[in-house]
Parts: structure tokens; sequence; C-alpha cells
């Protein structure tokens, strides 16, 4: 099955779970980066920007959270409004709404509003917030109905027994542990009151006819306002829609009863090129037995010749288009895609008209700066075919309802595919995934940046162009599961946001982007980066990886160490497709170790050698032999020491001394790709490994008896700091730090005074920190920093027990 770039790739966070996840949105369906989780009593705010939990709140034991939507502090700090049940009335009521804030000094939400209400929630939905209030009375551009003017701000509250309320939370003293549920009195408005008698909802129709239903069989399902006319549509569970105007006209209409199943959702949209400026609004259907899911189109129409303060007062809505997705499920979400327009408002329309018209199209509180003219679709499809089709592989699958493109397309009224084998529609796409829709909780598209999304355009008149809503490409779509979070990658995905776990951006395919070459990789391909543990390793990543651009490798590894996670690369970034940390982890467990050079049989500290590549590594092994190795005696007499078991090094002397570095608390290390020189080039050095080849004295590679039980493999990061101990990891590095970096210009005048070697005159210098030195190698001026150490003190190390092999003792020597 062909699959959707939109759902690929995307990254999983199986550490996240609770029993419902909301993507929140603000009041004109934008969506925001938070993803609110409850897990059991406790509300869990997640930072898509940061990618970690920030802030989270507990609730009383025994208490269910039923809904959540975005509620902004007058000061414009994120907030949030809860519905909760609590059945044992721990703080006095039984259903209520609690408003709660974040503030960044505390990881703990706050309680800044309350409302007990009377009946149980089923859906909450912030209408218009403190700001929108305070701003639409000094602009006086908002208009509604006197009474709710005065409110500090306007939430819908859907609830069960056929009731749906408007209300204005109450606010609360913080300096009370225990929050107040404070009781609204007359400042609760039930908008169903109505067309409730003893106990029976009526809904009736235009023609006259009505149908009745218990109460208690009725309940609010969804609800959504739509900006430009101030109306609030209600959704109910038995199919219906009530529009309540909460302008100045103050009416109440129930709409044409189309079905009797409950409506899912309802979701404002506005065409950006609309002549006769109608209001439109998506309705999504759930499924029954004997019925898929279904899409409906409703448009709002206003009455003509009125005054310009009334013109959108009184609107009469009416279904223009109806369309059942076959196999189709259930919805897992719909959301307005809301985007910025551009700047210069330069849009190519069906005619003429000017900018001015198209603000006037626009919302005239909400919306005046955005695009609204795309709706996502995204539902649980089961696959077809088999035997039994009910045991078929259900699958999320997705649409785009562009309704630009339905305008261009006249307006038809049902939704016809063309003769292409993709079997696409010209103005609502269809957008295939292999996600298992069992765990799928929610999803949405973040558009906060106007490059979040790529789309081919017509250079001649969109009303005229070939491409469908399918040609839409996104940077940034999240789902929700059950059982985690999955999203695609977004903008910052090279910086690796993220908690927990290995940050990998798996997509249906298993592939990921690396975060330092933005390279797409199969995850059987890559390799984890790690988050390092200090400054000195932090220091020794930005030199040692490779294929990548420093600044780039120090964004990275900030990144990293700011969430406490790791990473997934390409594996052509590590030197010589060795793990940094298998490096690191040698570096550390060796120092104070005394070994002898499998050349030229001289003695050093393991720190100020160079490890020579293992039997693991055949390729890099030959390639070090044949750069060393010109004449036949001298390739038989490394390759039999190389043949003996263990650990080999290699002095300093035998590497340029421009290939070579010294890393403050790691030691000396060589540079990726950097080969030894050629062997035995000067006479001293000729004869004395020439005596060596003859002599035949005995070399005792080095053997860790805690780690090279199966093999003398790399070494595990994890596996060196659980034996050795963090603490002495640290003072390892600080040693390290020390000697390299005050010692080393004394040590190594005092090894030449000591040892009189004349190999070692050319082994790197070591600079003090006042002793850097401009070396011109190609007419390119290079600062050759602090390069290594010669330790001639033994350190406490050597008495640990597994780790010393003394030139005296043989440990695992094999003939």
């Amino acid at each position: 099955m062909d699959v959707s770039p939109i759902f690929k790739p995307y990254r999983e966070y199986p550490n996240v779970r609770g029993n419902k996840q909301t993507m929140i949105q603000n009041s004109i369906g934008r969506q925001l980066p938070y993803i609110v989780n409850f897990r059991n009593t406790t509300c869990e705010v997640f930072d898509i920007g940061l990618g970690k939990i920030t802030h989270a709140f507990v609730f009383p034991e025994g208490c269910e959270l039923i809904d959540v939507d975005y509620f902004p502090t007058p000061d414009g700090k994120f907030g949030i409004i809860v519905g909760i049940e609590d059945r044992k009335l721990t703080w006095g009521s039984e259903h209520f709404l609690l408003g709660l804030t974040a503030d960044a000094d505390t990881p703990t939400m706050r309680v800044t509003h309350s409302l007990d209400v009377p009946s149980r929630i089923t859906v909450v939905k912030t209408l218009y917030s403190i700001n929108d209030m305070t701003e639409g009375r000094e602009s006086g551009n908002l208009k509604l109905f006197h009474k709710l003017l005065q409110w500090p701000h306007v939430v819908a509250i859907g609830c069960k027994r056929s009731k749906c309320f408007l209300a204005s939370l109450l606010p609360v003293d913080r300096e009370m542990e225990i929050p107040e549920i404070r009781v609204a009195g007359k400042g609760l408005i039930d908008l169903m009151a109505a067309y409730v008698t003893d106990d029976i909802f009526t809904y009736t129709l235009e023609d006259g006819a009505f149908r009745e239903y218990p109460t208690s069989g009725v309940y609010v399902s969804s609800v959504a306002l739509m900006p430009r006319s101030r109306t609030l549509l209600v959704g109910l569970s038995m199919g219906g829609i009530i529009s309540a105007a909460l302008n100045s006209s103050n009416q109440m209409n129930l709409l044409d009863l189309r079905q009797e199943r409950r409506i899912h959702s309802l979701t404002p949209l506005e065409p950006e090129d609309d002549p006769d400026k109608f209001e439109y609004f998506i309705v999504a259907v759930d499924g029954s037995v004997r019925h898929p899911i279904t899409l409906e189109l409703w448009r709002g129409s206003f009455l003509k010749d009125l005054p310009d303060d009334e013109k959108y007062d009184r609107p009469s809505y009416s279904c223009c288009l109806a369309h059942r997705i076959i196999f189709g499920e259930r919805w897992l979400s719909v959301k307005t895609i809301v985007q910025e327009r551009a700047l210069d408002m330069a849009q190519r329309r069906r005619n003429d008209s000017s900018a001015d018209s198209m603000l006037l199209n626009a919302s005239q509180i909400f919306g005046c700066t955005v695009n609204r003219s795309n709706v996502f679709l995204a539902y649980e499809k089961r696959m077809a075919g088999g035997d039994n089709s009910n045991d078929a592989p259900k699958i999320v699958e997705a649409a785009i309802f562009d309704i630009d493109a339905w305008y261009y397309k006249r307006v038809p009224g049902r939704v016809t595919t063309d003769d292409t084998v993709l079997r696409q529609c010209p103005f609502m796409s269809c957008i295939k995934s292999d996600i298992t829709a069992e765990e799928v909780n929610d999803i949405g598209i973040l558009t906060l940046d106007s490059t979040d999304m790529y789309r081919f355009t017509s250079m001649i008149s969109d009303a005229d162009q070939l491409f469908y809503p399918s040609a839409l490409a996104y940077d940034r779509v999240y789902v929700s599961q059950k059982t985690g979070k999955v999203w695609s990658d977004t903008v910052e995905g090279r910086l690796l946001y993220g908690q927990g776990g290995c940050t990998d951006t798996r997509g249906p395919n298993s592939v990921c982007k690396c975060i330092l070459c933005d390279d797409w990789k199969k995850v059987e391909d890559m390799v984890t980066l790690r988050n390092p543990n200090s400054d000195a390793e932090r220091a020794f990543l930005v030199d040692a990886l490779v294929h990548s651009e420093k600044l780039v490798v120090k964004k990275a590894l900030s990144t990293l160490a700011k969430a406490n996670r790791s990473a997934l690369i390409c594996n052509i970034h590590f030197p010589d497709g060795m793990d940094p940390f298998s490096i690191i982890a040698e570096r550390r467990i060796m120092y104070g170790v005394q070994t002898e050079c499998v050349l030229c049989a001289h003695h050093n500290d393991c720190t100020a050698m160079i490890p020579f590549p293992g039997i693991g590594d055949e390729r890099l092994r030959t390639k070090w032999i044949n750069s060393m190795c010109r004449e036949p005696w001298i390739y038989r007499y490394l390759t039999t020491r190389l043949e003996k078991r263990g650990r080999h090094y290699l002095c300093a002397s035998h590497f340029n001394r421009n290939s070579l570095r010294y890393h403050a608390g790691l030691g000396l290390w060589r540079r990726a790709a950097a080969c030894p020189v050629l062997s035995c080039t000067t006479e001293e050095e000729r004869q004395e490994v020439w005596d060596l080849s003859k002599a035949q004295p005995p070399y005792h590679p080095l053997i860790i008896e805690e780690f090279d039980t199966e093999g003398f493999g790399p070494l595990d990061y994890d596996d060196v700091v659980n034996y050795i101990g963090q603490d002495q990891m640290r003072e390892i590095e600080n040693e390290l730090n020390f000697h390299g970096r005050n010692e080393a210009y004394m040590r190594r005048e005092t090894r030449r005074k000591t040892t009189g070697r004349g190999v070692y005159d050319d082994m790197p210098i070591i600079f003090g920190p006042d002793e850097i030195q401009e070396v011109q190698v190609d007419e390119v001026e290079e600062v050759v920093q602090e390069d290594c150490i010669i330790y001639e003190n033994e350190h406490q190390l050597e008495e640990h027990e597994g780790l010393v092999v003394e030139e005296e003792v043989v440990v695992g020597e094999v003939e």
C-alpha cells in the first residue's frame, strides 16, 4: 500500500502514556504546541517545543478528568480549563470546572478559577478568553449580547441530560491550599432549557414535524464557535444541531435533522475568495452498525439589506454537501488548518476584487490575518478484502478538504473522483498510512510558522490550477496515542527535542532523519549518539564527530543535554565507525595502566598511546599495517605480535604530530582517518626494531579480566561506568585534565632528560596554555593545541583488580 508522506516519518515516545491525550487549540482553531495528557487523576502538559512534560496538576483520588480546552490568563500565560467529575465530593462538588495556569518557576499548575456545574460534563470550550473580551470591548467590534459583554470571558459547557451552559468561571483565592468550587448562581445560562419540558427534549423541524427524546438519552457531544456571526453551534448525541446566536439578535434555531447519529465534531472554515460572503462549517457524523461515518458541509447565509452592524447577526444554515466514507469506522480528528496569510495579502482569486474585500470576508473578530480554508480529517478505516471484513485490520486514513478548490469546481453537491489511477477528488484529497488506529486518540497539524506547509501553486490562477489538496506537504503532523505519542519530524527535529529514551524519528518504514546532516536513513543503518555527561566528553564529541560542521554538532549536543536524551545519527559521523563513547570508556579505564608499544616495545601510560584496531575491525587493522610496513621483515614482526590475544597499543611517535590531539579529561587521541606513519624511517629506529625482531623478547598485550572474557572488542560505556563508578570516572577526568593542562611541559622536559631516547624526539610536543605554537602545513596555518601526556608516576588504579597488566605479570598470555 502506498503511504502518504504526511504521516512519515514519525517519532515515538512510548514512555508518555495516559488515559487520554488532547491537542490544545485556541478560539479560532489554531493548533497550539501543547498536548494535555490525562493519566488517572493527573493532568500533564506536554510541551512540544521542549519535548517534555513541563507542568502537571494532581486531582483528588477518585476524580475523573473529562475534557480540557485552552484558557489563557490575562497576561498571556498558558492556561487550561478542565472538566472533572468527583463522585466522592472531595472538594464539595461532584461536577465542576477548574481553570489552571502554568507558572515558570514551578512544575505544579496553579488553580485560578472554578465553577460548579449542575450536570455531568461532556465537553468544554472557551469561546472568548479574557484577552478576547478585553480587546473586543475596547475596539467595539465584539458585538455580543449586552449581558455577555459584561462577563470577563465566555465558556461553553456541554453536559448530560440535555444541558448546555454558557458561563464565566469565578476566580479563587490562590493562597488557599484546597481550592474553593464556586457556584455561579444566575451567571449560568442553560441554552437548551427552552426545548425541555417534563424531562422530554423536543426537536422541532422547519416543516413542523418534531421528535421527542428523554433528556437522559441526549447529551452535548461537540460545540463550536462561528466567529463572523458570533454563533455557537451545539452538536447533540441524537444527531441534531442547535445554533445559538451570541450577538444582539439573541436567536436560537434547530437545524435540519439529517440523521440520528452522534455529532462527533463541528469545525468552522472560511474560503479565501467568497464573493457571496457565506460562512461554512464541517460536520463529522459518527457511524453505526449499518452506516459508515459521514462528512457534511453546511453553509450559513445572511439576510440582505441590513445595517452593517447587523449584517451577520441572523445566519440561516443548510447542508450543501454530504459524503459517506466507505469502510470508515470512527473519527479520530477533524480540525481546521489555520495558517498565516502572506504579509502583502497577495492572493490569486477568480476576480479582481481588492484586498479590502478579502478582509471583509474574514471573521470580524478572529481570523482576519489567517487562512482557514482547509480542514484536516482523520479517521479509522477498516481495510477491505478477505473472507471476513470485520476481522480486517483498522488503519489511520485522512483527507484534506479545501473549500477554495470546492468553490473553483462550482460548489458540487457530492464528492466525485477523477479518472486517474489515484482516484482523487479535486477538493478533498485522500491520505493513506499504515498506522494502526486502535490506540490513536488525536491527530493535529502544527502550522505556527509559514514554512510549516509547502504547496504547489498555479502561476496563472488558483481557479484553474490542477493541483489537488494532496499536493500539500506539512512538516509537523502529530499523532497522539494511548500508549505514547508519535509525530512527524519538526523544523527543530535536527536538534532532537524530546523526552526520555532514544530520540529516533521513526516512520512507517522505519526511517529516521539524522540530526547532523538531515539525511534520511533506515533505523538499522543508524547509530545512537548519547548525551555527554561532562564538558570533557562534549568537547571530545565536537572534535571527533566527522562529516558535519562543528557548529551543528555543538547545537545538537546542547539540545541533547537540555533534554537529557540520546539521538540517532548516520554511522558515517562516527570516526572510523567507532563509537566515541567506547573510545571515552577505553581512555578512562586505561588511565594509569602501563603497557608497551606493539612495534618498538617502549612502555608508557595507555592514555598517552593509541589503541591498535582489533580483530573485529579487519578493514582498519589492515589499513594500519599496510601504512606502517614496507619491508617483509617488519610486516612479519608486527603481524606476529598482533596475533597474540589482547589489546595492542602504539606509541605517539608512530603518528604524525598533526594527527594527534590531547583532549582534556580524556588523554591523547588521533583524528578521524589518521593512520600511523611508515615505520623504521630512521636508522636508529630501524636498528632498534631489528634488534627486537631478532631477540624476540616476551610481549604481553593487555587483557582486562572483567571485560575481555569473550573477546577484545569495543568497551561499553555503561559497563565501564558501572564497574568503575561515576565518582571514580569524574576523578579520572579531573586528574587527566589537571596533568594535561598544568604539568605537560614539565613532564616532557623531565622525560627527555632522564630517558635520552632519540626516537621520542619526533613525538608530538606538549604545549602548556602559554605555549601554543602555530605550525604551517601546506601553506595553511593551524594552531596545534595540547597534544599528549607522558606519565612517569604510577596511578592508584594500577592496584585495581582486573585493570592492570604490569611488565612482570602475565595476564591471559597466549603463546
